[in-house]
């Protein structure tokens, strides 16, 4: 049977490599894990050339002398023959094309060994490369994880900011608002009380000019009985009858007055459609009064039994307090001095 490069290296290799089969080793040494060719030929001060030439399974270049195996023997000093031989330019005991394969063997396995430690060197940086990205993840996972919590923390107080500013915000409006309230009731208590003592002074107003009216009757009653009565001469008869003429027309034009007053918002009060209405009159107004020439505010609140401020209230166009008070006060023009109540 033929056998192949590997085989017969491996046959050549299984032993320590001398020289030829005439030849001896004077010396061997045995390989443990820490040694290496220039450990070996410093310990017996050699070279690691002449370590490589009686040792052919650690290559033939000083360079990249192969690795001694722990536990085989190895030749540091070869005999009588093997120097010889060594003076003579090398070992020529071996056939050349044996010692050819033995060189190629141990480049072969140099290569393996190469190719080993390269896809060894491979795997550990893809395992590295592998647990370096695993790492990245965790840390990119952790990052991750801590940005949402930042950014939910963030989310967290600034609704409770944004809450707390509403109901602040709520809070101020309530009060301002009750503020408001509390005014306006105050306002309308203020307006009710107005109304009641103006309803009061009418009606104590209508009951004086009953009793007056009531009065002046008597008087008449009583005139008439004494002229009937007694008996006077002509010119007493006509002086008493004068008298009581003035007496009785000056009732009378008491009693048309107080009727003209107590008539004039239903008979002889002015038409809304007739009238030249002043810019912004009240909407629920039913009477109003036409401003005379020497007419103030004053002179038409008093005209109109009403205070200063419901002339205001009820003619908003009206300056108020300041430098301009009642200064657009218009002849001619109709202003609202009444409202529905």
């Amino acid at each position: 049977m033929k056998l192949n490069l590997f085989a017969i290296a491996a046959l050549l290799l299984s032993t320590p490599v001398f020289a030829g089969p005439g030849s001896s080793c004077s010396t061997e040494h045995i390989a443990t894990r820490r040694d290496t060719c220039g450990s070996i030929a410093r310990e017996y001060g050699i070279t690691v050339r002449d370590l490589q030439n009686w040792n052919y399974d650690l290559g033939d270049s000083p360079r990249f002398c192969q690795q001694p195996i722990p536990g085989r023997a190895y030749c540091v000093k070869p005999g009588r023959i093997a120097d010889r031989g060594r003076e003579r330019g090398g070992f020529n005991e071996f056939p050349r094309r044996e010692l050819n394969l033995v060189k190629r063997a141990s480049k072969e396995k140099a290569k393996e060994k190469a190719k080993e430690h390269e896809k060894e060197a491979k795997e550990d940086k893809k395992e590295k490369t592998k647990e370096k990205n695993k790492e990245m993840k965790a840390e990119e996972k952790a990052d991750e994880k801590k940005h949402d919590k930042e950014v939910k923390a963030e989310d967290k107080a600034e609704t409770k900011a944004h809450d707390k500013e509403v109901k602040k915000e709520d809070k101020a409006e309530t009060k301002a608002h009750d503020k408001e309230m509390k005014k306006e009731e105050k306002k309308e208590e203020k307006a009710e009380e107005k109304k009641d003592k103006a309803d009061e002074k009418k009606e104590e107003k209508k009951e004086e000019k009953e009793e007056e009216k009531k009065e002046s009757k008597q008087k008449k009653k009583g005139k008439e009985s004494h002229k009937n009565n007694v008996k006077e001469s002509p010119k007493e008869v006509k002086e008493s009858s004068n008298d009581i003429k003035e007496l009785t027309s000056t009732d009378n034009y008491q009693e048309d007055s107080e009727d003209s007053i107590d008539d004039f918002s239903s008979e002889d009060e002015p038409k809304k459609d007739t009238l030249e209405l002043a810019p912004h009159t009240h909407a629920d107004c039913k009477k109003y009064y036409v401003v005379q020439n020497h007419d103030s505010c004053d002179s038409v609140s008093k005209k109109n039994h009403i205070s200063n401020q419901q002339l205001y209230d009820y003619n908003t166009g009206l300056h108020r307090r300041g430098a301009h008070e009642c200064d657009n006060l218009d002849v001619g023009k109709a202003y609202c001095v009444s409202i529905k109540d």
